[in-house]
């Protein structure tokens, strides 16, 4: 039990260093290809896609974590339906942030930048 706690804790933060290594390796490619008079660009991207992140999990990554810890018998809900409600709840948060950034007068790079961002 303990071996494949520790193996599954392992996967699980090499999977966040991966991920977070990606995403800093990604920023310093955009960074370099914009240069340094567009980084703050950069920034402002980075904090839109932090609040549709937030608006897109609304708790449900916990929420859904709980419940399955749970045994299966005493579930109310399952697996899929917290894909579907995230998948739902992110779609609807993508559409309404993109029709948020096409309401400000932005320039034309950055709400590229902000709408491939947010598609990432």
């Amino acid at each position: 039990m303990l071996k494949k706690l520790s193996t599954n804790a392992f996967y699980l933060f090499s999977s966040d260093v991966g991920a977070r290594l990606l995403g800093f390796w990604a920023t310093m490619h955009i960074a370099r290809a914009l240069g340094t008079e567009h980084f703050g660009w950069i920034v402002i991207a980075l904090s839109v896609l932090s609040y549709a992140q937030w608006l897109a999990d609304m708790g449900l990554t916990t929420l859904g974590t709980r419940e399955l810890a749970r045994p299966y018998s005493s579930r109310d809900y399952q697996l899929p339906d917290f894909l579907q409600t995230k998948f739902s709840l992110t779609l609807l948060v993508f559409l309404f942030m993109q029709l948020g950034i096409s309401l400000f007068p932005l320039p034309r790079s950055l709400v590229l930048l902000l709408r491939v961002y947010l598609f990432f």
